[in-house]
């Protein structure tokens, strides 16, 4: 079995040969599939398409909130926003990224021993290219596979970097963009540079001066970015982390409360990221931190430990939200590529230590990597119906009624004659389409300051991660003009509200279409405003006061947000 440093010299220059057939397939699937859709990635588009009209990133005109996770993927769709319409160019661009992020596989690849390095080179980002997650957070222009590109980058430049031991403005700049990149960005950043700090002075007994210098201007570049968030957004974290972080905030009622019967509900939190997780370690996605632990020191370690520290980082943060509510394990996306590349490398060096010493031994690793490979294939390469990439007038035949009435309320809010103030549990694709000069209140906090910071109560759909906070007294006596929203329990709460608050709730009347799709959103509208006359001529709706009897109007369904969580 070949293993010798010439065979890996060969696979870094023929780079775009080994990556080509992964290339060809991940542009095939993309284009067959086409574009899948996801509300919050329109919250992107709204940013972008603000900032692309000269408003600057806000959500809504001159309010600060930061309730994007990659201020990075803003800013380039932002300014091809300028010449493409958005929502197009996202997830095509989404398309290119993804290309570079395979080359980047079979690259990196290059730099470990592997017993058959070029067929890793090409089998590498092949799976990667057939992973149904890496295809769907591309598709649906979220920024996942940016954040994917700039993990591939920064770790490519700074193992570059160790092994020239010049660490220059190159350097710098890639730990500048995975700062922007990722809200966690600071973390890895922080990992990284301790990684080759610790291999620098087991080397040499003491830092060049270069890498000093980087350490020294990134401290101070991350502790930069965090006053001047604080000093515009008054919070030191985004509103989504804010909003979704339940766990710290049940960590500050513990410590500075002393609250000691949180801890039970901060297990429960930790429970269910660990079983968001699950996956990862059913797959047996540990066995490379194993096999690395007693791994002799060589100079492929300093890469795998970078590999090591940006999974760690993402398991972490992962589990400490409680997991997530989106489909196909979207905060893991990011490092799949690391993954693949780190979980063959293991594989490759036991069946290499054990095949040579023969006996069961050998067939038992080759047993297990077989089973392994089968099980990562099964759980990553899952696919979905395909959906056409072609659009009809704007709107993408991937529509399903529900999606396409979202563009439709939305593009009949922003011809509204008069202004308009959305409240909001999907704050997506519809507040896009609503434009500029219509005011979206986020429920729950995502875009919204008040309800990220003040808001009494933690959300969560059930049995998955947390989805934001609010303040249901701010957010329902603050006033609205179209309340819009998909769960049964908000449903219920405004009910409760009205309940007590009747003077409030005069105005409101709950609007129903049958030709509006069941149990996939609700409108609660200001009857004095004349959107509920243009719902009205449009949809045909039909309205009905807010009292008990509303309470059996709908039909219950799975969205249900669990929000027994107080914090306050």
């Amino acid at each position: 079995m070949k293993t010798s440093a010439e065979n890996n010299n060969k696979i870094k220059i023929n780079i775009i040969l080994y990556a080509l057939p992964a290339v060809i397939i991940f542009t095939i699937i993309y284009l067959i599939r086409g574009i899948a859709f996801q509300d919050d990635a329109f919250i992107y588009y709204r940013y972008a398409s603000n900032w692309a009209a000269g408003y600057g990133p806000v959500f809504n005109i001159g309010e600060h909130v930061e309730a994007y996770s990659n201020l990075f993927w803003v800013a380039i769709i932002a300014f091809g926003g300028r010449f493409y319409d958005i929502a197009t160019f996202a997830p095509y661009l989404n398309l290119f990224i993804g290309i570079i992020c395979l080359f980047f596989i079979s690259y990196l690849s290059g730099f470990l021993k592997f017993s058959y390095p070029r067929l890793m080179a090409i089998v590498l980002p092949v799976f990667c290219a057939l992973s149904n997650d890496f295809y769907y957070y591309g598709a649906t222009g979220m920024d996942t596979l940016a954040s994917s590109f700039a993990l591939l980058l920064c770790i490519i430049i700074m193992y570059k970097c160790k092994g020239n031991g010049k660490y220059t403005a190159v350097a710098l700049l890639s730990l500048l963009v995975m700062l922007f990149a990722r809200t966690e960005g600071f973390l890895y950043v922080i990992a990284w540079l301790s990684i080759l700090a610790y291999f620098e002075y087991s080397e040499n007994k003491k830092l060049p001066n270069s890498l000093s210098a980087v350490i020294i201007i990134s401290i101070i570049s991350i502790a930069t970015y965090f006053l001047v968030r604080h000093s515009i957004y008054n919070l030191w974290t985004s509103s989504p982390i804010t909003a979704k972080g339940y766990a710290s905030h049940l960590c500050k009622r513990i410590i500075f409360a002393g609250d000691f019967s949180s801890i039970k509900e901060l297990i429960r939190v930790i429970l269910s990221g660990l079983n968001y997780y699950a996956f990862f370690f059913y797959l047996g996605a540990w066995i490379p931190f194993i096999v690395l632990f007693f791994q002799k020191k060589n100079k492929e370690n300093i890469l795998l430990c970078l590999f090591s520290a940006s999974l760690a980082i993402n398991v972490f943060i992962s589990v400490w939200a409680g997991g997530d509510y989106m489909p196909f394990a979207r905060r893991f996306v990011p490092v799949l590529p690391i993954m693949i590349i780190y979980a063959a490398w293991a594989m490759d060096t036991l069946i290499r230590k054990y095949w040579e010493k023969g006996g069961y031994r050998k067939y038992s690793v080759l047993v297990i990597s077989v089973i392994l490979f089968i099980s990562w294939s099964v759980h990553f390469m899952s696919i979905n119906p395909p959906s056409s990439p072609f659009r009809t007038r704007g709107v993408y035949t991937t529509d399903t009624e529900q999606y396409k009435y979202l563009r439709e309320i939305g593009l009949m809010l922003r011809d509204a004659p008069a202004p308009t103030t959305i409240l909001s549990q999907m704050q997506g694709r519809m507040s896009y389409y609503a434009g500029p000069k219509v005011y979206v209140r986020d429920i729950l906090g995502i875009t919204n300051y008040h309800n990220a910071k003040y808001g009494e109560y933690a959300f969560a759909f059930e049995g998955k991660g947390g989805c934001g906070r609010t303040d249901f007294n701010y957010s329902f006596n603050t006033p609205f003009d179209i309340f819009f929203y998909n769960s049964t329990n908000m449903h219920n709460r405004f009910i409760d509200f009205c309940n007590e608050s009747p003077g409030v709730c005069d105005r409101y009347r709950f609007f129903k279409s049958a030709q509006w799709p069941d149990s996939f959103f609700y409108i609660i509208a200001n009857i004095d405003h004349p959107v509920s006359t243009m719902m009205k001529e449009r949809y045909n709706t039909d309205s009905f006061p807010i009292n008990e009897s509303l309470r059996s109007i709908i039909h219950a369904d799975e969205k249900v947000l669990i929000d027994s969580l107080k914090i306050q």
